[in-house]
């Protein structure tokens, strides 16, 4: 358990630390505008914060106390907004295709927001070795019947036969100081959710993980 909340907890936590030192910075230059958006920005990661150690603590329970309809747009819109320094930072964009028509997921939204930011900031640091003009995250969902799959592909190396069998077992990780808890965590969440997330290399390079969920 504490394994997971350090895991969960880090994005915002992080984030929560930057915006602190920027609004020190904004009010030592006396930009009084943007010293109150850091601030503000500061008190949402604390309230993210706070939130997901109490979905995370219902999630162990195995009750779903936020359960609601959620549109997939706002969700990855959510997620993008958090990541935004991380993407300037890794000198990459996003391009989002979801259709307006697309109908929602029932779920809960605090649990499907950390499962997509987890999926997208894995596709942004696979992009590292990539040249700074294909560093394109691909999100894009669609209908298949009473099902949403949502799509978050990267233009990295793929992942490779020797790790594709344990990218979803506990404690395993390519990445130096990881946890190997993510993806773990994202399939987990979607399983709760009568969901699945799935992944494969895409033609021409890179992964896409496809998170299938019910409609509402």
């Amino acid at each position: 358990m504490a394994l997971t909340l350090a895991h969960e907890l880090n994005q915002p936590l992080t984030a929560l630390t930057n915006f602190a030192s920027a609004a020190k910075a904004f009010a030592t230059q006396g930009n009084q505008p943007m010293l109150v958006s850091s601030l503000d920005e500061t008190m949402t990661q604390a309230q993210r914060s706070a939130e997901i150690v109490g979905r995370i603590r219902g999630f162990v329970r195995q009750r779903t106390a936020g359960v609601q309809d959620c549109l997939v747009a706002p969700l990855v819109t959510t997620v993008l907004t958090l990541l935004q320094g991380e993407m300037r930072a890794r000198q990459a964009r996003a391009a989002v295709r979801i259709p307006e028509s697309l109908g929602s997921v029932r779920g809960d939204r605090v649990l499907l927001e950390q499962v997509i930011l987890n999926l997208v900031l894995n596709g942004l640091q696979a992009m590292d070795e990539t040249p700074v003009e294909g560093r394109v995250l691909e999100i894009d969902a669609a209908a298949c019947g009473a099902r949403v799959h949502i799509h978050v592909a990267d233009r990295g190396p793929g992942i490779d036969d020797t790790t594709a069998d344990q990218v979803f077992t506990p404690f395993f990780t390519t990445k130096t100081g990881g946890l190997g808890l993510g993806l773990n965590i994202c399939r987990t969440i979607a399983e709760s959710h009568r969901g699945n997330l799935t992944f494969a290399n895409r033609p021409g390079g890179g992964a896409v993980f496809t998170l299938d969920l019910e409609c509402s």
